[in-house]
């Protein structure tokens, strides 16, 4: 593909998958990026390289589970609830999910159907972790009195 510079996509308001990679996109404007892309995939273009890409990106998609073929969870991101160590009060981590590798089959436009099986399992690793966040402040409290 040839594809240079992206425009009059922020129109596709229902867009949620979208895979441009393997194109010539050197300098990236991300709001034409439409918010309801939640799949995103520009690997192999020049405009990945570009410090501060993803954290743009993310700013610019509220909803994006996916970015270059990656969780965004498991991309570096960081934990808004700050519970990446957290204990309950068992002393337990709480863990995310182990990251589900595609087949073959599942890649391209074949993982938009499985959207949904990947932001549930989003969903409950986000469910659990402040489930054994409430635990663990329950027990912080009892103390109290």
């Amino acid at each position: 593909n040839a594809i240079s510079v992206l425009e009059n996509l922020d129109c596709l308001l229902e867009l949620e998958f979208l895979d441009l990679s393997k194109n010539k996109i050197a300098i990236l404007d991300e709001k034409q990026l439409p918010q309801s892309v939640n799949i995103l995939n520009l690997r192999e273009n020049p405009c990945i390289q570009v410090e501060g890409y993803r954290e743009r990106v993310r700013a610019r998609l509220p909803d994006l589970v996916r970015l270059d073929g990656q969780d965004v969870a498991e991309s570096g991101g960081s934990d808004p609830l700050g519970m990446s160590g957290a204990l309950d009060s068992a002393g337990l981590r709480a863990v995310a999910a182990e990251p589900e590798e595609l087949l073959a089959t599942e890649k391209g436009l074949g993982a938009y159907w499985r959207k949904g099986e990947m932001q549930s399992s989003v969903e409950t690793a986000i469910k659990e972790r402040i489930e054994a966040f409430h635990i663990e402040v329950l027990g912080d409290v009892e103390g109290f009195d």
